[in-house]
C-alpha cells in the first residue's frame, strides 16, 4: 500500500528492537507529546525504548494521553486498540481522531476494504474494538499486517484461562505490543502472567506450566491450587524489570485521599435473616422462599440481606431491612454536593433512589443497561454541573470514567475485588480534582461486609509490594 504522498511505505521487521521515530509528515504535529508532565514524558521514552511495555499508571495518571504520543510520535502502519466497551467512546475515540494522517475503523472487515483501496485512504490505520467484538473476528486476526497491539485495562486478561486472555495470545508475536492497566493485580503476582504472555511471552514462558513449576507451588484441597512461592518473589522482579513501567499519581499534586470505613449495625429482624442465611441456607418470606445451594450462592444472598434487599430463584427482591439505607441517607444530609454513590447490585439501585424521591436534587444513574450514548451524556452533565448525585453499579461505573467534579463518594456495597475498588475510588481521585475525595465505606459489623474490606486492605498491600520496585 502506498502513503498519501506517493511515497513508499516504510517495511518495519518483526526483529525490530524499539519503535520507529515517526516521519517528517507525522512530526508536524505533536499535540499529545506536548500534553505529557515530565514523569509521563518518562513512560513515554521507556515504551518507545523497546518493542514490548506493560506500562501500569495509577488510575488517571494518563495512560491514555501517553499511548496516543507514542502513537503520534512513532512509525507504523496498522494498528489495533482493544479497549473496554465502555471506555471506546468516551477515552478514546474522540483523542485518536486528531492523530495525523490516520484513519479510524470500528472492526476488522473495515479495515480489509480499507487496505484494498490504498489510493482513497490516509497511510495508517487503527482498528478500534473491544475485546467482545473482536472475538466474533477471532479467525482473521492473525491474517492482518499489525504493528502495534494496544490493550487497555489488560487486568481483564490476566485470568489466564479465560476468552480475553486466550485472544490476547494470539496477538503475542504482533512487533509492537503495550499493555494498559491502572490495576493489573487482584490475588497477587500470578495476575502477571497472562499479561505478559502478551507483552512478552519469553519472559515467563508461552505454557503456564512452565512458570507454575518455576515460580509456584500446590496447595488447597488435594493440591489443585496453584499458590505463587514468595522466596521467588526477587527472582520474578528481576525478570519483570525491562518491561514494566509503573507511574504513580505523586506528580499530579493531589490532595490526599480519605478513606473512612462507616459502620453499619443490623439489628432485629435484619439480623434474623442474616443469621439464618449464614446458618442453613434458606430463608422464608411472606412471599415466597430463597435458597442458596452452594457456599458461593450463599455468599451472594448474605451481601444482598445487608444491601436490604435479598433476590429469589425468579429474579424478585424481597426487602430484608434498611440499616444501610438509613446510614446512606445520615451521610447525605451533610450537604457533600456533588456526590457519586457506587453500589454491586442492580436492585440496590432502587433501594437508593428512594431516599431521593421527596428531594430537590438532580440524579441519575449509570449502570449495565444504560447505553453508551447515553452514558456519555450523563457524565459530560455531570462533569457540568447539571446533576446532583450519580448513583452507578461498580461494574459499569467504576471503569473508564471521569467523574472529578464530586470530592465525595460513598460505597454502598462492594466485592472481594481489589481491582474494582480502586478503579471506584480513582473515578474522583485522579488528574484533574482540585478538592480532598472523601470516599465513605459502608460496611454491617459481624457480617460479610467487613470480609470483603479486610481482604481488598490485604490485597491492597499486596499490589504495592509487588508494583512499587517498577516506580520511576
Amino acid at each position: 500500500m502506498s502513503r498519501s504522498n506517493g511515497a513508499k511505505p516504510t517495511t518495519l521487521s518483526p526483529k525490530v528492537k524499539a519503535l520507529q521515530p515517526a516521519s517528517t509528515a507525522q512530526k508536524k504535529q505533536s499535540l499529545w507529546l506536548n500534553k505529557l508532565y515530565e514523569k509521563q514524558r518518562g513512560a513515554f521514552d521507556f515504551i518507545v525504548s523497546r518493542p514490548a511495555t506493560a506500562l501500569f499508571c495509577t488510575p488517571g495518571t494518563g495512560k491514555t494521553y501517553i499511548s496516543l504520543a507514542v502513537l503520534e510520535q512513532t512509525d507504523w502502519r496498522v494498528a489495533l486498540i482493544v479497549a473496554p466497551f465502555t471506555s471506546l467512546g468516551i477515552t478514546w475515540l474522540p483523542k485518536i481522531t486528531l492523530l495525523p494522517l490516520t484513519e479510524v475503523h470500528g472492526g476488522l472487515e473495515e479495515l480489509r476494504g480499507s487496505l484494498k483501496s490504498p489510493g482513497r485512504h490516509p497511510y495508517r490505520h487503527i482498528v478500534l474494538t473491544n475485546p467482545e467484538a473482536l472475538r466474533r473476528d477471532l479467525k482473521r486476526i492473525d491474517r492482518l499486517p499489525w504493528d502495534l497491539v494496544i490493550w487497555d485495562e489488560s487486568q481483564n486478561i490476566k485470568n489466564r484461562s479465560s476468552i480475553n486472555s486466550r485472544l490476547a495470545r494470539r496477538l503475542r508475536h504482533v512487533p509492537r505490543r503495550l499493555a494498559l492497566s491502572g490495576t493489573p493485580l487482584d490475588t497477587g503476582q500470578i495476575d502477571i502472567w497472562a499479561q505478559m504472555r502478551f507483552v512478552d511471552h519469553m519472559v515467563f514462558g508461552e505454557d503456564w506450566r512452565d512458570f507454575a513449576n518455576e515460580y509456584c507451588y500446590k496447595t488447597g484441597w488435594m493440591g489443585k491450587e496453584w499458590k505463587f512461592s514468595e522466596r521467588k518473589h526477587p527472582q520474578f522482579l528481576r525478570a519483570l524489570r525491562q518491561h514494566i513501567f509503573r507511574l504513580d499519581d505523586k506528580f499530579l499534586g493531589l490532595k490526599p485521599l480519605q478513606l473512612i470505613p462507616v459502620p453499619v449495625i443490623l439489628l432485629g429482624n435484619q439480623r434474623q435473616i442474616y443469621e439464618t442465611m449464614e446458618r442453613d441456607s434458606i430463608v422464608e418470606f411472606d412471599g415466597g422462599m430463597v435458597r442458596a445451594h452452594n457456599e458461593g450462592a450463599r455468599d451472594v444472598k448474605l451481601s444482598q440481606i445487608t444491601g436490604g434487599a435479598m433476590l429469589d430463584e425468579e429474579g424478585q427482591a424481597h426487602p430484608t431491612g434498611r440499616a444501610k439505607a438509613r446510614k446512606l441517607a445520615h451521610l447525605l444530609r451533610r450537604d457533600d454536593w456533588p456526590v457519586v454513590i457506587f453500589c454491586q447490585y442492580l436492585h440496590e439501585i432502587d433501594i437508593i433512589l428512594e431516599l431521593f424521591a421527596h428531594e430537590p436534587y438532580t440524579v441519575r444513574v449509570i449502570s449495565g443497561g444504560v447505553k453508551s450514548k447515553e452514558r456519555t451524556r450523563i457524565i459530560s452533565d455531570f462533569q457540568a454541573g447539571k446533576i446532583n448525585a450519580l448513583i452507578c453499579q461498580i461494574k459499569t461505573g467504576g471503569e473508564s470514567i471521569d467523574l472529578t467534579r464530586a470530592s465525595t463518594l460513598i460505597m454502598y456495597s462492594m466485592t472481594y475485588s481489589y481491582i474494582n475498588f480502586e478503579q471506584t475510588i480513582r473515578r474522583l481521585q485522579r488528574g484533574g480534582q482540585e478538592n480532598q475525595v472523601r470516599a465513605y465505606i459502608l460496611y454491617c459489623v459481624d457480617t460479610i461486609d467487613m470480609d470483603k474490606l479486610q481482604l481488598v486492605k490485604q490485597k491492597s498491600k499486596t499490589s504495592f509490594r509487588i508494583l512499587t520496585p517498577f516506580e520511576e
